[in-house]
């Protein structure tokens, strides 16, 4: 069952003044409030804000829990699931609560003008106006987020297409092949020593590229890189290689010094 983003924790007076047969129906009868509470889809029960008059609170700050609340005030209004739960002048101050916090913590507007009274009546009035300001507004932030979203969408395809066609221009038309098998490679599911290898066969990667700079490309560690088969052949061993060469040009020199002498 889907739960409700409202909270109820009624506050029942002390019953222990009753005579027991009393007493235990009225346990009885508050117990079943509960239960009524928990089958309609109510959160558990936790303690109340000082501030908050009814029964019932948003479980949630956001204006989905709020708009539950004045929804579910409206029903109890015309018809009451609830009996014990107070309406009229709790309804309204708690309504005019959340209005001033829409207002002061979620850029809400001023709402319409709102009926003065806290009959049955009226304070449905109110309600029904706060609803439908909520809905208004909720929407309005919705195209305009919707509407940032388009255009950063649309931003960042400029910039890949004029990315796309700057790599084409310094890579001779590679980028639209190989590089673009490469970006594949990156984002598969492969292990960073599988990429790097299946990278380096689609373009070789230059040798001035360290061990970090794989690291930052594949986001993994370093130590991942420098453990890697690609890296143990490719760097380690054209290390040796290198030192070996260097190796024999320094003896190739010095039998070339003592044979002049």
């Amino acid at each position: 069952m889907t739960k409700s983003l409202l909270i109820f924790d009624p506050v029942f007076p002390p019953c222990s003044h009753l005579p027991k047969a009393e007493r235990q129906k009225e346990l009885r009868r508050r117990q079943r409030l509960r239960a009524k509470a928990r089958d309609k889809g109510y959160a558990p029960l936790v303690g109340r804000p000082l501030e908050w008059k009814t029964d019932c609170w948003p479980a949630v700050d956001t204006s989905e829990a709020f708009l539950a609340w004045f929804r579910w005030a409206l029903d109890q209004l015309g018809n009451p699931v609830l009996p014990d739960l107070e309406w009229g002048t709790s309804y309204r101050n708690d309504a005019i609560l959340l209005r001033d916090h829409l207002i002061a913590q979620h850029s809400f507007s001023q709402p319409p003008e709102l009926p003065n009274g806290e009959d049955r009546l009226t304070v449905r009035e109110l309600l029904v106006r706060l609803i439908g300001w909520i809905e208004a507004t909720d929407t309005r932030q919705s195209a305009t987020r919707d509407r940032s979203t388009r255009k950063a969408e649309r931003l960042t395809q400029v910039s890949d297409d004029a990315t796309t066609r700057l790599l084409s221009l310094y890579t001779s038309g590679v980028f639209d092949g190989k590089i673009q098998k490469a970006c594949e490679v990156l984002t598969s599911d492969l292990t960073a020593g599988e990429k790097i290898q299946a990278i380096d066969n689609l373009i070789p990667i230059p040798p001035t590229a360290s061990a970090e700079t794989l690291a930052k490309v594949l986001n993994v560690s370093k130590t991942t890189v420098v453990n890697s088969p690609w890296w143990t052949v490719n760097r380690r061993g054209k290390k040796a290689e290198e030192i070996e060469r260097r190796a024999s040009q320094s003896k190739e020199r010095a039998r070339r010094y003592e044979v002049d002498r």
